[in-house]
């Protein structure tokens, strides 16, 4: 598939992820006409492990989470 302009600026955007987020690591993606599938692996150590988490930090946002990665590059 040929991207277009938006396409390109999408697949462009998703290369400079590991700039500013060291701890992802770009594997195999696909852009697709609306929307764009691809495959994040994060460092642990950079993110830390949880378990139980309590309802009083669901939806606090983790440094170098995958949300916290996904986010911008969607806006």
């Amino acid at each position: 598939m040929s991207l277009n302009e938006i396409g390109t600026v999408a697949n462009e955007c998703r290369k400079e992820i590991p700039k500013h987020f060291p701890n992802a690591v770009l594997h195999e993606h696909i852009v697709r006409p609306n929307h764009v599938h691809g495959i994040i692996e994060l460092a642990i150590d950079a993110v830390g492990k949880r378990h139980g988490v309590s309802l009083q930090l669901f939806g606090k946002p983790i440094p170098g989470s995958l949300s916290v990665i996904v986010n911008p590059y969607k806006s």
